[in-house]
C-alpha cells in the first residue's frame, strides 16, 4: 500500500513542481514581482536605449544605471531623463503599465555641433531618416566634376550620420552606392519606417532598393513598387497608432477627423499636424 502512494505521489509531486516553475518564469516575464507586503503585483518593463549608447539613465531624479538598459517599475507615470557628458539632456514622461514592455529610444545631439555647410558641395535631394539620425542625399555628377577639391564628392547617394556632427559634411559621411551603370544623379530618396533602408526613384518605373547600413555594390531594383510603398505605409501607421496612445483623447479624436498628422516629434512630446 505504501508502494503504490509513493508512486503515486512522486510524479505528482514532480508535475506540480515543473507546473509551478513554468507559471512562475511566466508571471516573472509578464511583469509579476513580490511586493513589500508579500502579495504578488503586476509591473511594467521599460526598454532604455539611446544613440550614442552608454548615456546616464535619471528616473525622477534618481540616477538608475546606463543605457541600454532594461528596468522593471511598479504602473504610473515617470520623468524620464537621459544624459551624457558633451551632450543635450533627453527629457520625456513615460507611462509604465502592468504586463506592458514600454520603449524608450533618445537621440542626443552634441552641444557644439559642426556648423559646416552641407550644401558647399553641391549636394541635392536630401533626406531625413524618420528616427532623425541620418541624412541622406545625392551627389550628382556635376557636383563631382566642379568640387573635385572637396572631400566626399563622389558621384553616387551618400548618408550622413547626423547624431554624432548635425548639419555638416565630414568624414562619418559614408557613400552607400555608386553612379555607375546606374546613374543616381536625379535620384529622389524615400527612407524605410525603420530607417533601414532607402529606395531610390529614378522614375515611376525605375527605383532601386539601397540597404543604409552598408555599400550597395549591386543596388536591388525594386518590381513593384506601390507594394512596397503599402507595405511601408501600413507600417507607419500602425507606428502613429502606437504613438497616439500617449496623447489625450480629445486630441486624438479631434485631429483624426479634422486634420492629417504629419510626424511627432524625435522625443514625441509634440504634434506636427
Amino acid at each position: 500500500m505504501v508502494a503504490r502512494i509513493q508512486s503515486f505521489l512522486i510524479p505528482f509531486i514532480t508535475v506540480c513542481i515543473i507546473l509551478g516553475t513554468a507559471v512562475a518564469v511566466i508571471a516573472y516575464g509578464r511583469g509579476y514581482r513580490v511586493g513589500g507586503d508579500g502579495s504578488l503585483k503586476a509591473t511594467g518593463l521599460i526598454v532604455l536605449q539611446s544613440d550614442p549608447s552608454g548615456a546616464q539613465i535619471i528616473i525622477d531624479d534618481k540616477v538608475k544605471t546606463a543605457t541600454q538598459a532594461t528596468l522593471t517599475l511598479p504602473p504610473g507615470w515617470y520623468n524620464v531623463t537621459i544624459a551624457k557628458d558633451g551632450f543635450q539632456s533627453w527629457q520625456k514622461r513615460v507611462k509604465v503599465q502592468g504586463e506592458v514592455v514600454a520603449k524608450v529610444e533618445a537621440v542626443l545631439l552634441p552641444i557644439n555641433p559642426s556648423l559646416t555647410a552641407l550644401t558647399a558641395t553641391g549636394v541635392v535631394n536630401p533626406s531625413l531618416s524618420p528616427d532623425g539620425s541620418k541624412l541622406a542625399y545625392v551627389i550628382p555628377d556635376t557636383a563631382a566634376t566642379t568640387s573635385a577639391a572637396l572631400a566626399n564628392t563622389k558621384p553616387g547617394i551618400w548618408v550622413l550620420d547626423i547624431v554624432d556632427k548635425p548639419l555638416g559634411l565630414n568624414r562619418d559621411a559614408r557613400q552607400i552606392a555608386k553612379s555607375g551603370a546606374v546613374n543616381f544623379s536625379r535620384a529622389t530618396l524615400t527612407w524605410s519606417p525603420d530607417s533601414k533602408a532607402i529606395v531610390a526613384a529614378l522614375s515611376p518605373t525605375s527605383n532601386y532598393l539601397i540597404n543604409a547600413d552598408q555599400v550597395n555594390g549591386d543596388p536591388e531594383p525594386v518590381n513593384n513598387i506601390k507594394l512596397l510603398q503599402k507595405e511601408w505605409q501600413t507600417i507607419k501607421d500602425q507606428r502613429t497608432k502606437d504613438q497616439l496612445v500617449t496623447v489625450p483623447k480629445l486630441f486624438t479624436e479631434t485631429a483624426s477627423q479634422s486634420a492629417r498628422l504629419i510626424s511627432f516629434s524625435p522625443d514625441e512630446t509634440k504634434v506636427l499636424y
